[in-house]
């Protein structure tokens, strides 16, 4: 590509950008390499390097980090491309308007209202989106904030397990005696009691063999029978009746079964007893 001198540049700008416009991605020959870059910016920009000495002039990306020497300043000028913002449905646009969408930016070919932005014959891709970059290292942690204000108590948790049985503690040091009581009031008087003691015998009753012998033992007067029982002789006698036959006397009675006669005592246990 030939060099321009700077008044011929200026003058001749507006042919420039016009075939900016006629590709989104210009190839320019510089210093006998090939260049391919974004051309120009996404706002619609072309950015030049003018040597100082001579007046050459080369056209750069900026997008791409591509700056002027130190041996050249920087000028730029813009194709008239009117920048209007996020892509809206309700909105009309014109030729020559960019809008940005979904991360790309889009130049209007043709008027159009509603019509999303996609290469096609209303919009061209004016500067595509690029690849996500890697995820930048973690920033230093953010000072504590302000302590919020106390929420509500929360409900009551449920009971927990019974702990484990503490210690025992020591004794405690023991008290001073009570005051005796008042004294109760006297029982009822005991049923009465029995005293003089002593065994009865009755007289000796002779029973025949085969036959059936009863005796009577009588208390002394004043005394009353409390038990009693009888007293045998021979080997095959069988007791037959032994009790009480009033309050003071015994009465006793038995078969003898022996082949001579035998003798019975019906015997009293009496006792003297209050009333």
């Amino acid at each position: 590509m030939p060099r321009m001198s700077v008044p011929n540049f200026v003058t001749r700008h507006r042919t420039l950008a016009a075939f900016a416009a006629g590709a989104l991605t210009a190839t320019i020959l510089v210093g006998g390499g090939v260049a391919i870059a974004s051309i120009p910016s996404p706002a619609g920009a072309f950015t030049a390097c003018v040597a100082t000495a001579g007046g050459g002039v080369r056209i750069i990306d900026v997008a791409t980090g591509a700056r002027c020497r130190s041996t050249e300043r920087t000028v730029s000028w813009s194709r008239g491309y009117r920048y209007r913002g996020a892509w809206v449905a309700t909105t009309s646009y014109a030729v020559g308007d960019v809008v940005a969408s979904t991360g790309s930016s889009y130049l209007a070919k043709a008027a159009s209202k509603g019509k999303k932005p996609v290469v096609g014959a209303t919009w061209g891709l004016l500067a595509a989106a690029g690849a996500k970059g890697a995820t930048g290292p973690s920033g230093p942690p953010g000072a504590s904030g302000a302590a919020g204000v106390t929420g509500p108590a929360g409900a009551t948790g449920p009971a927990g397990p019974t702990g484990p049985p503490g210690v025992d503690g020591t004794n405690g040091t023991n008290g001073t005696n009570g005051t005796n009581g008042t004294n109760g009031t006297d029982g009822a008087a005991g049923a009465p009691g029995v005293s003089g003691y002593q065994q009865i015998d009755s007289l000796t009753t002779t029973v025949p063999a085969g036959t059936i012998g009863f005796a009577i033992a009588t208390c002394p007067a004043g005394t009353k029978v409390l038990g009693g029982g009888m007293r045998l002789s021979g080997t095959s006698t069988v007791p037959r009746n032994n009790y009480a036959s009033s309050a003071t006397s015994w009465y006793a009675s038995a078969k003898n079964n022996d082949a001579s006669n035998i003798t019975l005592i019906a015997q009293a246990i009496c006792a003297t007893v209050a009333s």
